[in-house]
């Protein structure tokens, strides 16, 4: 095993140590919830980012652009969940 999956696996150990660490020298409060939504957003984003490798294997810029649309995409609809009362307001939506 080399290259990315090496790296990916790097990434997790390290920050799994972190938060032990953290959790061990009180840097942060660590809850049993917590350790458990991480690991299933781990196994959405190992699910997710295997699929994206995958489909977009040597093409990287295609890959970088739908990448940003679906940032972008996000980016509103989390825009629009933050701002609801504002914008409610604005239009006169009680």
């Amino acid at each position: 095993m080399s290259g990315p999956p090496l790296f990916a696996l790097l990434i997790v150990l390290v920050g799994g140590a972190a938060l032990v660490i953290a959790d061990v020298f009180g840097f942060a409060d660590v809850t049993d919830g917590r350790i458990a939504s991480l690991v299933a957003l781990l196994a959405i984003a190992v699910w997710v980012g295997s699929g994206f490798l995958g489909r977009y294997s040597g093409r990287g810029s295609e890959a970088l652009r739908h990448l940003a649309i679906w940032l972008a995409i996000a980016t509103l609809i989390t825009a629009i969940y933050v701002w609801q009362a504002p914008i409610k307001d604005m239009l006169g939506i009680s």
